[in-house]
């Protein structure tokens, strides 16, 4: 004991270690209860760390411990637990923490006790505790029974502790269906009453509230129908004094209760009436202004009382007794929206959204409809009262801009509460009256702000404005949910409705005089953004918005008036409503022109990720109704095309002036700048920089700024949509450059991008014609940029690398964004390559262009170009051959990404559209092999995906595909589609479906013949040279470790693949050769036996492995799967592993 002492002491006086191991070793005794319940009866003074120690044990074993509740321990440790409780409340007066855990522990062990019979135990418990006292102790009883009595329906809902299921419930429906309960609870509110001391009082209040409150949690008002009149109001009046004074928390949880228990009975009426007069009562007595705890209560109360009343009111026939009662809670709700407490603001939402609306949802069509009638004046108040709750505070309107972003977070969400409600709503009343609605309170606010009297519901200190503002935002988000106009199928949209809207939005833009106008004007811009399709049906409605967008584009204010661009660029982006700007609105369109003249134009295009400012919204607006087609042109007699060229005249005479003083420059500071990467850094660190140099560097950033404009200018007028079915040249050059652009059949001819998409109707030839007049006018404006910058580049002494890299960007959005008229723009940008040094044609966007322009290129299925493309042809290829030798000569292990992606992309260029240069010189074939061993192993994603693309590609290349596959879609087409959808989860966990042309099985005939083409034939012959033993090779390798290890599967599905390309027998030959020949030392495999590595081969190739899921598994054993020692293989490894190089003469 002394021992079990000492050890307390230590640990509750901070010096735990060897003290809390001793004490835990003491409590998982069995006989430890009997050392606790010795130390609560020790003499003298009770320790009170020692007392709680021992109260604490006693509980917690008496919650898990199953050797307490057999008959022989009970018999000793009831009566003993139930005197320790006793004597605690006798010395504490029932509080203090040892009692709650003696209380705890005592009502855990009758619970879990099969010998006690659940409908007896409230009985047996008056028993026991009336064994351990006499009649002097009369009230310390009392107390006692009723600190059990509150423990009990916590030891029933604690799933911690360990009861039998069965007797759980058989306990609960015992304890609920108990007829003395309801005599302790009056008992206790007696003594909550009439107690002479306080403390006891609030004691006695306490315990009645946790009895009241969990018996109604286990399903039963614990008061019987024929004392209920009597017994009721009473206990009612002093839960709700409760409320307002002692016991908020607990008091209001204890009304929730009761209201839930009695939702679908005939109690609910007459409990509903007693609680609304207690708590009107209770209220009228507190003067001073309430709590926070005491408002969180009180809102809870009255959500469970609406979530109570609602159903039997939605079904009770008009009018009755719980529609009343509804109305007078809903009223109380509706208020609490608009509380500065948080909480309680959002307990009132969440009934009102997940409760009150969702209800109504849920209701059958009938039965709603009847609903809608009589709540459709609610619904309405709670659109009025959510509009109020997400005004902006003062503090936040005083700093409010018209950019929505800049609000703090905690408004923007409110304000996403705002609209998720306001959908819900629409949803059930219809878009047509919701919008009728929306109109009404954006009037009174609107009538209440210029009229210069406060908003509804408007309180001291917050600006006027702010009630209006979100009215706005609240009609934006109604409107938002469907085109005003047709309206959804019987929900009609009152047009009258809309026009008041937009003619009180376009009057917000401008009103003056408050400090948070910017952010009304901002919100009243973003309603008019959103309604294009309505301006398309009703032109009149453009009358009102125009001047006003007129109006802030030339504000001050650059956020507003880059918000009134926006606006602006979302009304051009709408087909129908751009033919109407420039033909019943044309002068608005020409001042639009003349107001971005005055602004001086763009300067230099935005970084990505960063705002676009008004001058570039309004010339990507500018530049879609120069492209749209069945508009006329400004000039008399011109063209779509001049119209645009005029649009971008002041950048292209910029250009020329920079391009033309780069051509009078000497040729050494041509030179610094042509090796220069970081053009401003080194010149301004450079002590030796010339004034020839500077001037050079001045003009070579001027030029890139003009590209990079005129680019900008090209990009949005080639903003068209994509035709309805793509061939297969528009889709890759429209897209991205990554291997897929590339996916052309070998050996089957490919389309040439000078002929349009075939049409299978006629809307589909309206709108292939559509594009096509739109890109045309985007076309005219390339061709002059391209023939400025080439006619200055071939009298240059060389050209500037940024120059270089902004004019091959421009080229290469062009052809991307311009698919349609490839051919007719394709001549500048080769024209552009051929001009070129060897080293400047490896340069990443350089080869990024090259990669387009072949794409772009394409022979005839005859194999050989067409006549007006033989010079064209010639050059690319010629183009084409020094940028391939120059850059897997210069190519290395752990080259940078940006440099390895272009490269092999343009060498899968070559494959496809150029095959023909692999055999131009006798070690061509054996270049490209060296260079893609060396870029085998990376970190880098995407260099992984070209890799792979690029493996795949050069293995089945020479191959056709097997006669199972369609012939519309080629086999390179597919295995890049496939790889890039790995690719773009990283391989994680996707599911696949498997190609016919992957179910070759090992005994199956040959599938698979080489083309008849001589450069494929030749490619065919050195593939089974031993160059595609080494690229199976490098694909093991890579997922030995030479790629991270979250790539198994695409480096898995890429040796699938090729296997279905080249067929079992070819492919076990390459496999067999890589696994057994092949492998260098550090290859996981490498130092397994013959025989098991045979084994290994067989088992790959087996029929089950057609099941690329299976593959996987088996590829990824076999390699390993892992890093090996943390990092990345190196490729030079890979590189002298290749032995066995290709044998074929060229």
């Amino acid at each position: 004991m002394d021992a079990l002492s000492a050890a307390i002491v230590s640990l509750y006086g901070g010096q735990g270690g060897n003290a809390d191991a001793f004490l835990q070793d003491f409590r998982a005794r069995q006989d430890s209860w009997r050392v606790c319940l010795a130390l609560l009866v020790q003499d003298g003074d009770p320790d009170a760390d020692g007392c709680y120690f021992a109260a604490n044990s006693l509980k917690a074993a008496a919650v898990k411990h199953t050797d307490l509740i057999s008959p022989q321990t009970l018999s000793e440790l009831l009566p003993a637990l139930s005197a320790r409780l006793l004597r605690w409340v006798q010395i504490n007066q029932g509080q203090g923490p040892v009692t709650a855990q003696l209380a705890m522990a005592l009502a855990a062990l009758v619970v879990r006790a099969p010998t006690w019979p659940p409908a007896q135990i409230i009985r047996d418990l008056e028993a026991l505790m009336l064994s351990q006292g006499d009649v002097s102790m009369q009230e310390c009883l009392q107390m006692a029974m009723l600190k059990l009595l509150s423990s009990l329906p916590a030891v029933i809902s604690d799933k911690s502790i360990s009861v039998h299921p069965n007797r759980r419930l058989a306990v609960t429906e015992a304890l609920a269906a108990s007829p003395n309960i309801a005599r302790w609870i009056t008992t206790a509110y007696t003594f909550a009453q009439q107690h002479p001391s306080v403390q006891a009082r609030q004691l006695y209040l306490g315990l009645g509230l946790a009895i009241l409150g969990g018996w109604c949690e286990m399903g039963s008002l614990p008061f019987e129908p024929s004392t209920l009149a009597a017994t009721m109001p009473g206990v009612v009046q002093q839960v709700c004094q409760a409320v307002y004074t002692t016991h908020p928390a607990s008091a209001s949880e204890t009304l929730v209760s009761m209201l839930q228990v009695c939702k679908d009975s005939e109690v609910l009426p007459v409990l509903v009436d007693q609680w609304q007069a207690s708590m009107t009562a209770a209220r009228a007595q507190q003067t001073a202004a309430l709590p926070k705890e005491v408002e969180q209560g009180v809102c809870q109360v009255l959500c469970a009382a609406g979530s109570a009343l609602l159903a039997p009111a939605l079904l009770a026939p008009a009018p009755s007794r719980l529609q009343s009662q509804f109305a007078t809670v809903a009223e109380q709700l509706l208020e609490r929206l608009t509380s500065t407490d948080d909480d309680v603001a959002l307990t009132a939402l969440e009934f009102w959204q997940d409760v009150y609306v969702t209800t109504l949802a849920g209701l059958p069509a009938d039965a709603r409809k009847a609903a809608m009638a009589s709540h459709q004046v609610l619904l309405q108040h709670l659109c009025s009262s959510l509009v109020l709750r997400a005004r902006l505070d003062p503090e936040v309107a005083s700093t409010s801009t018209a950019d929505a972003r800049d609000l703090p977070e905690h408004i923007r969400l409110v304000r996403r509460e705002l609209a998720s409600a306001l959908r819900d709503i629409s949803c059930l009343v219809g878009i047509g009256a919701m919008t009728s609605f929306m109109a009404s309170l954006v009037r009174s606010a609107f009538t209440a702000y210029t009229s210069g009297q406060g908003a509804d519901g408007s309180e001291p200190g917050h600006p006027r404005w702010t009630h209006l503002e979100c009215a706005l935002y609240a009609a934006n988000v109604v409107l938002g949910q469907s085109a005003p106009g047709p309206g959804r199928p019987g929900d009609v949209v009152d047009d009258n409705a809309v026009m008041a809207l937009i003619e009180m939005a376009s009057a917000c833009t401008s009103l003056s005089g408050d400090a948070g106008n910017p952010k009304l004007a901002g919100t009243a811009l973003t309603l008019l953004g959103g309604l294009s399709g309505f301006y398309a049906a009703h032109p009149e409605a453009l009358n009102a918005v125009l001047p006003a967008l007129s109006a802030t584009l030339q504000a001050r204010d650059t956020k507003l008036s880059r918000n009134g661009a926006t606006t602006v660029y979302r009304l051009c982006q709408h087909k129908s409503l751009s033919s109407a700007l420039l033909t019943v609105q044309r002068p608005w369109v020409e001042s639009l022109l003349q107001l971005y003249q005055a602004m001086g134009g763009v300067q230099r295009r935005i970084g990505h990720g960063d705002d676009l400012p008004t001058e570039e919204l309004l010339l990507a607006s500018l530049c879609h109704l120069a492209t749209v087609p069945s508009a006329p042109c400004s000039d008399a007699g011109g063209s779509r095309s001049e119209l645009l060229v005029h649009l971008a005249a002041p950048k292209l005479t910029e250009l020329q002036q920079a391009l033309a003083g780069l051509v009078c420059c000497a040729p050494t500071a041509l030179q610094m700048l042509m090796h220069t990467k970081m053009l401003e850094q080194d010149l301004g660190t450079s002590p030796a920089a010339s004034a020839e140099a500077l001037h050079a560097a001045s003009l070579s950033m001027a030029s890139s700024a003009c590209l990079e404009i005129l680019q900008m200018v090209v990009e949005c007028a080639g903003h068209t949509r994509p035709p309805a079915k793509p061939s297969p040249r528009s889709t890759a050059s429209s897209s991205a450059p990554s291997p897929a652009v590339f996916a052309v059949p070998s050996g089957s001819g490919s389309v040439s991008m000078s002929r349009a998409t075939s049409a299978t109707s006629p809307l589909h030839q309206q709108e292939a014609e559509t594009e096509k007049q739109q890109q045309e006018a985007a076309a005219g404006l390339v061709t002059l940029v391209a023939q400025c910058v080439n006619s200055h580049i071939a009298r240059m002494n060389g050209i500037p690398d940024t120059v270089l890299a902004s004019a091959a960007s421009f080229h290469t959005s062009s052809l991307q964004r311009l698919p349609l008229c490839g051919p007719s723009i394709l001549p500048g940008a080769v024209e552009m390559l051929a001009q070129l040094q060897p080293d400047q044609l490896v340069a990443p966007h350089t080869l990024t262009l090259l990669a387009v322009c072949m794409s772009v290129y394409a022979p005839e299925s005859s194999g050989q170009p067409p006549a007006q493309l033989d010079q064209l042809g010639e050059v690319l290829q010629r183009v084409a051959y020094t940028s391939l030798v120059s850059g897997c000569a210069a190519c290395g292990a752990g080259d940078d990404p940006d440099y390895v992606v272009p490269l092999l992309r343009m060498c899968s260029g070559v494959i496809l559209s150029l095959p023909v240069l692999t055999q131009a010189m006798p070690n061509t074939l054996d270049m490209l092999l060296g260079m893609t061993l060396k870029t085998s192993c990376s970190y880098s994603q995407e260099q992984c995906k070209a890799w792979l693309h690029w493996a795949v590609l050069l293995c089945s290349a020479p191959f056709k595909p097997p006669p199972s596959q369609a012939p519309s879609e080629p086999l390179t087409s597919y295995i890049a589609s496939r790889v890039d959808q790995l690719m773009m989860d990283s391989g994680h966990g996707a599911q696949h479906t498997h190609h016919p042309a992957m179910m070759l099985g090992p005994n199956q005939p040959q599938m698979v013949q080489a083309v008849s083409q001589p450069a494929l034939m030749r490619l065919a012959v050195w593939l089974e040279g031993g160059a595609g033993a080494q690229v199976v090779l490098a694909m093991l390798l890579a997922a030995s470790g030479g790629m991270p290890p979250d790539l198994i599967l695409p480096v898995a599905t890429a040796l699938h693949h090729v296997w279905a390309a080249v067929g079992t027998q070819r492919f076990s030959k390459w496999l067999e050769a890589a696994v057994l020949v092949l492998a260098p030392e550090h290859a996981p495999w490498f130092k397994q036996r013959q025989e098991a590595k045979q084994a290994a081969v067989k088992e790959l190739l087996s029929k089950d492995m057609e099941d690329l899921s299976r593959f996987k598994k088996n590829i990824k054993a076999f390699c390993g799967g892992k890093k090996k020692n943390g990092s990345v293989l190196n490729s030079r490894d890979i590189s002298r592993s290749s032995s066995c190089r290709s044998s074929v003469v060229m």
